[in-house]
């Protein structure tokens, strides 16, 4: 199931142990993705920031890449993450490609929703994700709510109403997160608490086709301000998995007039305000911040990104075009296009100790 928090229990693992390898890859792999841009992406993140390099690699056939791929990897110990899998047949040739490498103590992870696609490691070498007990579960909702590391002490009826929210997320981090930030930027009493528990019953009620985690993202997108809707919604045009840059974001919502004046501020400054509100409030997700804290990059969780397109063809924002070389989508009122030419950013069997390993979470 999507929201348990698959890609953030590997991330963390990426993050802390990445530094332990002889070069590292996180790859990010959407439902359309075809197999030379997983390899041209995994080929990048290999091979840094060096721009000629990049140049190159742009350039390459899929036999080429394999190629090069094997040339690298060959003789290095090497940590790759295919995040989100969707189809076990680009598992299957990825994995033979990279096995082939025969990289000692290698190891390859992968996330993914498909039980197929789980099914390629062995059983001593999978993770499958559960929703968070109760207790759990009320931890990340205060955390999010009162944005502090330790739960505080609450009346004993606004905690019947809080547990009751909580209830309604069975137990999914990203319905949480969603939630408690929600409710971070309201008053904590018994009357809000109690008419927005009110609300998501009558979502429940009157949206069945959506679920639950749908529901509680439709309802954060509802009270989301009218000025932050259409900047929202203008993300979703991106390729699933995109990430994003601060700077190239602000400038596109300033181009379609999202952005109002605000005093002395300069439309730039504003703009990145609704980029850190929108953030906050989890309907974005930092991937990358420079030296000063800034956002740099980031990106729309796929579930968000799926509630947010079925948004834009409803309001009649946009609508999603999927051909064979990856997503058009045009904005009917703003009349932006993004351009099929944009390419997706894809983004870890046990053998022998020299072999590497692949584990699915």
């Amino acid at each position: 199931m999507g929201g348990l928090g698959k890609s953030t229990l590997v991330h963390n693992v990426y993050n802390r142990q990445g530094s332990h390898f002889d070069c590292r890859a996180w790859v990010s792999v959407s439902q359309f993705c075809k197999i030379d841009n997983i390899l041209r992406n995994m080929l990048k993140e290999l091979c840094g920031n060096d721009k000629n390099t990049q140049s190159d690699v742009a350039k390459m056939s899929t036999e080429e890449l394999r190629a090069v791929l094997k040339t690298i990897l060959e003789q290095k110990r090497y940590i790759i993450i295919l995040d989100d899998v969707w189809r076990a047949g680009i598992l299957l040739e990825i994995r033979d490609l990279l096995f082939s490498c025969n990289g000692k103590r290698s190891i390859l992870v992968v996330t993914t929703r498909i039980d197929e696609v789980a099914s390629i490691a062995d059983e001593a070498c999978k993770i499958k994700m559960k929703p968070l007990d109760m207790q759990d579960a009320w931890v990340l909702f205060c955390r999010k709510v009162f944005r502090k590391a330790e739960v505080p002490n609450l009346s004993q009826e606004l905690q019947n109403w809080g547990v009751k929210i909580v209830k309604k997320c069975e137990g999914l981090p990203l319905a949480l997160v969603a939630i408690g930030s929600l409710l971070s930027l309201r008053d904590k009493s018994v009357a809000v608490w109690k008419h927005f528990y009110s609300q998501l019953i009558w979502e429940l009620q009157n949206n069945p086709d959506l679920n639950h985690v749908d529901w509680i993202l439709n309802l954060s997108y509802k009270h989301l301000p009218n000025y932050l809707k259409n900047c929202f919604l203008y993300c979703a045009m991106f390729p699933e998995d995109y990430l994003l840059r601060r700077k190239k974001l602000i400038r596109l919502w300033i181009a379609e007039g999202f952005v109002e004046h605000r005093g002395s501020m300069s439309l730039e400054e504003v703009a990145e305000s609704y980029l850190i509100e929108l953030v906050h409030r989890s309907m974005l997700q930092v991937t990358e911040r420079n030296s000063f804290g800034r956002i740099r990059r980031f990106r729309m969780h796929d579930l968000v990104r799926e509630l947010a397109v079925k948004l834009s063809e409803k309001e009649s924002f946009s609508s999603t075009y999927d051909d064979s070389f990856g997503f058009v989508q045009v904005a009917s009122d703003s009349l932006s296009y993004v351009s099929a030419s944009m390419q997706y950013r894809c983004q870890p069997e046990h053998k022998s100790m020299e072999a590497p390993y692949l584990f699915a979470v």
